[in-house]
């Protein structure tokens, strides 16, 4: 998870710095290459991309064929890196504080929610007491509120109305959950900013669409006076606002030059092939991540001991040189002969440590080969392990460590010793 969260910031910010060199206003044209809210929304979107893959079970849907294994001994999972034990708790107060910040933003939506409205002589138009600026509320109260003071002219209320056509109220809440889910992430947080100036530069064009050039000046200066509510305010803008050459109020420039000039800003390039460079590379370094963290073992290695209830009987390969009849020692143990524990031998002959994952349900796959003293039985035991079954597991292991023994049993040594030379033939 705190992979997936590295890789959606890491490339939000590329997202960002590319989309703020696009569109920057350098050829004299000014806001000629903004693009509209559709072109932002999508730029968000890819820069959840690369996060998205990261997370999507790939070895759910990968099956490999059924064998069987000889002996077995199950291992801890590997420890890993100092960081990696640390996880958990990042992960948990990275999860708080986004918490905290998406508590923040629900409880402000809901005193917009509890504004004490009055009806108005305008279907869905409300005024209010309170000092804010017009604004639409989305659901469940989907209503335009118009401050006390303010004059509700019929340009204002199509501006409204515009939010209101596209939704913007509910998008602009869900966007600003994502943006506390990410704890204020700068690079989606400049993509955010720039899909609400596009919705304005949207709205504005459908309350400016029948107004006369005398009309468009009133509304800009409508617009002008709910952006520069007193003097001496270091926030607001200038008084007089002569130039308006801050770059914090580019965003109101742009719409005042739109207003006065009745034309929409035309792209001064296409956005279609950096949009689709940017969907592209997404994916390329969400499955590119996903694959290096799957060969690494980079994953969940918290749990103990895994718990197999299915384990299938065992199969030596038919043919395994270079055993050596004189190197393996001799262990008595109890072998079981017709359903009896009799006292005999046994001979462990080799090891074969591997590394593999195992899903939700328990079933195991993508067995890798650590180490091994002798490579005829490597095939063998990738080819037994997803024969076996967990427990159910309460999330997806990776990286999970198995110790195989290969060896063979009997009532006498002198048929281990044929046994082995069988091998060696």
């Amino acid at each position: 998870m705190i992979e997936a969260l590295g890789l959606v910031h890491f490339w939000s910010l590329i997202i960002a710095g590319g989309a703020w060199y696009l569109q920057r206003d350098n050829d004299g044209a000014f806001g000629s290459r903004f693009p509209g809210p559709g072109v932002w929304g999508m730029l968000i979107w890819a820069s959840l991309v690369p996060g998205l893959i990261y997370l999507i079970p790939f070895g759910e849907y990968i099956t490999l064929p059924n064998m069987q294994v000889f002996e077995v001994e199950a291992l801890r999972p590997e420890m890993g890196s100092q960081t990696a034990v640390w996880l958990p708790s990042l992960l948990t107060i990275y999860l708080g504080g986004a918490g905290i910040l998406m508590l923040r933003t629900v409880w402000q939506w809901l005193q917009l929610q509890r504004l004490p409205l009055q009806p108005t002589t305008q279907a869905g138009v409300y005024s209010t007491t309170e000092t804010l600026p017009p604004l639409t509320l989305s659901w469940p109260k989907r209503a335009i509120v118009i401050p006390d003071g303010i004059q509700p002219v019929p340009a204002l209320i199509r501006h409204e109305r515009a939010h209101l056509q596209h939704n913007d109220g509910e998008l602009t809440l869900l966007l600003l959950l994502l943006h506390d889910a990410l704890l204020r992430n700068p690079g989606i947080g400049y993509l955010i900013k720039q899909w609400r100036l596009a919705i304005e530069l949207r709205a504005d064009q459908a309350a400016i669409r029948l107004l006369s050039e005398p009309e468009r000046k009133d509304y800009a200066r409508l617009l002008l006076d709910g952006h520069r509510p007193a003097c001496g305010d270091e926030l607001s803008l200038p008084c007089p606002t002569a130039r308006l050459g801050n770059p914090h109020h580019r965003d109101v420039k742009l719409r005042l030059t739109q207003i006065v000039a009745n034309r929409p800003p035309r792209l001064g390039r296409n956005w279609r092939p950096p949009l689709l460079c940017a969907f592209v590379s997404a994916g390329i370094l969400g499955l590119a991540s996903a694959a290096t963290s799957a060969e690494t073992g980079i994953g969940d290695r918290r749990s103990a001991i895994v718990d197999y209830v299915t384990q299938t009987s065992p199969v030596l390969p038919t043919r395994c040189p270079d055993l050596g009849i004189g190197q393996f020692m001799l262990e008595k143990a109890f072998i079981t002969v017709n359903g009896q524990r009799v006292p005999g031998y046994k001979v462990r002959l080799g090891t074969v440590i591997l590394r593999h994952d195992v899903r939700r349900n328990g079933t195991v796959h993508n067995p890798r080969i650590l180490d091994s003293t002798n490579r005829c039985f490597e095939a063998e035991a990738a080819n037994a392990l997803v024969q076996w079954k967990a427990e159910p597991q309460p999330r997806s292991l990776q990286g999970v460590v198995m110790k195989m023994h290969f060896g063979i049993s009997g009532e006498d040594p002198d048929e281990l010793k044929e046994q082995i030379a069988n091998l060696n033939r």
